[in-house]
């Protein structure tokens, strides 16, 4: 006979003894007992087994065993929450009503005469001072300031305008600024430096004329206007620049007109050379580029 579990009712090994032994240790034994899945006694090794006999009886093993804890699942984890954006706070916007109709004070005639004249002289005194500190001083106000401030004079003189300084390669100008202006005085021949931001003269230099320029009508039929141009080329002493007829050719002389005033030596030597009167512009004729204008008369025999 064998050993029967009383836990699963399995016959196991029988275990020979007696009644003075009643229990054996019995070590490192494993017993084959089936179990099912649902039994909650495994096969695992014993180290310990008390046996219990009586007579005429087989001998009984009883199996102490602990149930193996069951280990719960662990919990999923909770699917992470998205965290919550605080909406932007909205602008405060300010309403301001206003009643449909505005009503504007009402003027008499006379007094909406007052106000537009009032306007208009404050808007006038206002453009005179801008534009007055704005606007740039003419020829003649600069040459009136040249000359009291060097005791310079002369008879029309030329003012240039220095518009890019870094461009300019003539030793005298050196220094100058942009917006600065050169007086020539052709007679006394002295060049001036004049600052118009500053109101006060820079330097003061001499000055070499450039040789007059000169122009020539025909002022005759038979005037003869190569034979003149060839002979004033000949002087070296003046530029010719053009010609042209007049509209009125009916001259019975040569005449010599000073047009710019700046070569009245010239002017008197060229007229006695060729043998012509110095006169004043003669009306109805058309004033050309140039210093002097000389109309060719007919060509004596």
């Amino acid at each position: 006979m064998g050993l029967r579990s009383r836990r699963s009712q399995e016959f196991l090994p029988t275990y020979k003894g007696t009644r003075r032994t009643r229990s054996r240790e019995v070590k490192q034994s494993i017993l084959p007992v089936d179990m099912n899945e649902d039994s909650d006694v495994k096969v695992r090794k014993v180290k310990h087994v008390d046996v219990t006999q009586e007579d005429n009886e087989p001998l009984y093993a009883t199996v102490t065993t602990k149930p193996t804890p069951v280990k719960a699942p662990e919990p999923e984890p909770a699917p992470a929450q998205p965290k919550k954006v605080k909406p932007p706070r909205a602008k405060r916007q300010i309403k301001i009503s206003l009643p449909s109709q505005l009503k504007l004070p009402r003027f008499g005639r006379r007094t909406t005469i007052v106000i537009v004249a009032v306007l208009a002289i404050l808007l006038g005194i206002g453009a005179y001072f801008f534009l007055s500190r704005n606007a740039k001083p003419s020829n003649d106000a600069v040459i009136s300031q040249v000359e009291k401030l060097s005791g310079i004079t002369g008879v029309n003189p030329a003012v240039l305008d220095i518009i890019d300084s870094s461009k300019v390669d003539q030793p005298f100008l050196k220094g100058t600024q942009d917006g600065d202006k050169v007086v020539l005085f052709y007679q006394a021949q002295k060049a001036v430096v004049y600052r118009p931001s500053t109101k006060k003269i820079v330097k003061t230099g001499n000055f070499a004329p450039p040789a007059p320029q000169v122009f020539l009508r025909s002022g005759s039929s038979n005037a003869n206007v190569e034979d003149i141009t060839k002979t004033i080329i000949g002087f070296k002493q003046y530029t010719v620049l053009s010609s042209d007829t007049s509209a009125h050719p009916n001259y019975d002389k040569t005449i010599v007109v000073d047009l710019t005033g700046r070569y009245p030596n010239s002017v008197i030597t060229l007229a006695d050379s060729l043998h012509a009167t110095v006169a004043n512009m003669p009306s109805g004729e058309i004033k050309p580029s140039g210093d002097i204008l000389v109309i060719v008369g007919p060509t004596q025999q």
